[in-house]
C-alpha cells in the first residue's frame, strides 16, 4: 500500500454485477491510489467512470493484474480464472464473487457481521476471502437470527430473482421480449430459450442428481459454511421472475419450542443486516429495496401447526452481494491483512 491508498482492479467491471461493485466501491471509505477495471475480450466498452474519472477498460491478460494489491473477482467463471488465481499467488489479495474458491476449505467464506470476523485471519494463508451470493446472505440473516433463540431445526425457501442475474444481456433481452410481446413479434430468446417476460422460470439453473440446480446446492453449502450448520439443513428453490431488478423470497424457518414469530421478530431487531418491514397496509415490494444494501423482512407469521415461523424477504441482490464484498475489503484493510502472508 502506498500513502495514497491500495491499487485495486474488478475483473468484471462492465457487467451489471460489475457495475454494482463499482457504484459501492465508490462510497466505501477506502483508500485507493489506482484503479484498473478489467473486463472480458467480448466486453464492447472501451472505459468506465469512478470516482468522477474515467478509466480505459485492460482486457484479460497476462499483465493486467500486474502490481494490483486488491482484486473483486466479478467475472463469471472460465475467463478469469487463471489469471486471479496467479494473482494470488503472487500476493494479490482477492475477493472472490464468483465462486472460483467456493470449493477450497482453506478460503474462508465470510458474510460480515453473522459469522466470526476472525475468519478473516485465515485470509493470510491463500490470500483469498469468498462472498457468499445474495440468497445465501438472506438467509444467512434469518438463520442467524434463529440460532439466538434455539437451535435451528431447518430452513426453506423459495427465492424469486430478477433477469440482472443473468447479466446485462438478461435485462436487455427480458426488455426486448417485453416489447416484441407489445408488438406481436416474435421475442428475442439467447438468454431466456422458453421466455422469461409475463411469465417465471421455476428452476434458474442447470438440474443435477436428485432435481436440484447447481445454484441451489450451492446456495444451501455457502448457509452452511457461514453459520457451521450441515447444508442438509437448508433447502432453496431458485426461480426467476420477470423482474429487472430485486428479488423476493418466502421463507420456512423451523427451529426448537422456543421459536415464534414474536421471539423471531425480537432476535431480527438488533440484527445489523436486517430491517423489519412494519408498515401496516403496504406491501413489502422487491422493487422498493433497489439501491439499499438491507435486508428488509415482513410478514412474520406463526406456522398454523406450530412448526417454526413463515416470512417474506424484498432485497435487492446486486447490493447486497457487492456492499458485503466491499464491507470485507474494508475490513481486511483496517486490519492490515491486504497483501499479507502468513
Amino acid at each position: 500500500m502506498s500513502e495514497s491508498g491500495f491499487q485495486i482492479a474488478v475483473v468484471g467491471a462492465t457487467g451489471a454485477m460489475g457495475e454494482e461493485l463499482l457504484l459501492t466501491l465508490e462510497r466505501a471509505n477506502l483508500a485507493i491510489s489506482s484503479f484498473v477495471p478489467i473486463a472480458s475480450r467480448a466486453s464492447s466498452r472501451p472505459s468506465v467512470e469512478f470516482r468522477g474519472q474515467s478509466f480505459p477498460v485492460k482486457p484479460l491478460g497476462p499483465d493486467a493484474l500486474e502490481g494490483v494489491e486488491l482484486a473483486f473477482a466479478v467475472l463469471p467463471q472460465g475467463p478469469g480464472d487463471d489469471l486471479l488465481i496467479e494473482a494470488a499467488e503472487a500476493g494479490c489479495t482477492v475477493i472472490d464473487l464468483a465462486g472460483i474458491w467456493r470449493d477450497d476449505p482453506q478460503v474462508p467464506m465470510i458474510a460480515l457481521g453473522i459469522n466470526s470476523a476472525l475468519d478473516l485471519e485465515r485470509t493470510t494463508n491463500v490470500g483469498v476471502v469468498t462472498s457468499p451470493g445474495p440468497v445465501a446472505l438472506a438467509l444467512c440473516a434469518i438463520a442467524e437470527a434463529v440460532t439466538k433463540i434455539g437451535d435451528l431445526v431447518g430452513i426453506t425457501a423459495t427465492a424469486m430473482l430478477p433477469a440482472a442475474s443473468a447479466g446485462r444481456k438478461g435485462i436487455e433481452e427480458l426488455s426486448g421480449q417485453v416489447v416484441a410481446s407489445f408488438n406481436s413479434r416474435p421475442p428475442p430468446r439467447a438468454v431466456f430459450a422458453d421466455g422469461l417476460a409475463f411469465d417465471l422460470i421455476p428452476a434458474w439453473g442447470d438440474v443435477e442428481q436428485g432435481g436440484w440446480t447447481g445454484l441451489e446446492r450451492l446456495t444451501a453449502e455457502q448457509v452452511g459454511q457461514v453459520l457451521g450448520l450441515s447444508p442438509n439443513r437448508v433447502a432453496v428453490n431458485i426461480t426467476l421472475a420477470p423482474l429487472f431488478a430485486g428479488m423476493g423470497m418466502t421463507v420456512h424457518v423451523r427451529g426448537d419450542g422456543r421459536l415464534s414469530a414474536a421471539s423471531l421478530r425480537e432476535a431480527l431487531q438488533s440484527s445489523r443486516a436486517v430491517q423489519l418491514h412494519d408498515r401496516a397496509g403496504r406491501p413489502l415490494m422487491p422493487r422498493a429495496q433497489l439501491e439499499r444494501a438491507v435486508i428488509s423482512v415482513g410478514r412474520l407469521r406463526d406456522d398454523p401447526n406450530g412448526d417454526g415461523v413463515h416470512l417474506w424477504i424484498a432485497a435487492d441482490p446486486m447490493r447486497l452481494a457487492s456492499a458485503n464484498a466491499v464491507a470485507i475489503a474494508t475490513e481486511l484493510a483496517t486490519r492490515g491483512l491486504i497483501g499479507a502472508r502468513a
